[in-house]
């Protein structure tokens, strides 16, 4: 098979099999949804959050240093007292 004829495999989602370590200010335990959760691809946004504590964060562990370019965040609804704030005047904390 010629190199230009590989096969792509399917996603999975990394925190789901233990590839990185997903963490929240709530524990293991969310309000909704689960921690894995927020690496979703799923083609609809799952509902996972913290509770409404403004010191609330969730942190991703690769394993290594990462110095991202740009990065995407979704959200699962529109209600605006949960929606992703920036409060660092554009000095987002990756």
């Amino acid at each position: 098979m010629s190199a230009a004829f590989r096969t792509a495999y399917e996603w999975v989602n990394p925190a789901a099999y233990g590839l990185v370590v997903v963490t929240s200010s709530e524990g293991r335990n969310l309000p909704y949804g689960r921690l894995e959760d927020i690496l979703s691809r799923d083609s609809s946004a799952l509902n996972c959050h913290t509770n409404d504590d403004k010191n609330a964060w969730f942190a991703v562990d690769l394993g290594l240093w990462v110095i991202p370019s740009a990065y995407t965040l979704r959200h699962a609804r529109s209600e605006n007292k949960r929606t992703p704030q920036d409060t660092t005047g554009g000095r987002n904390k990756i």
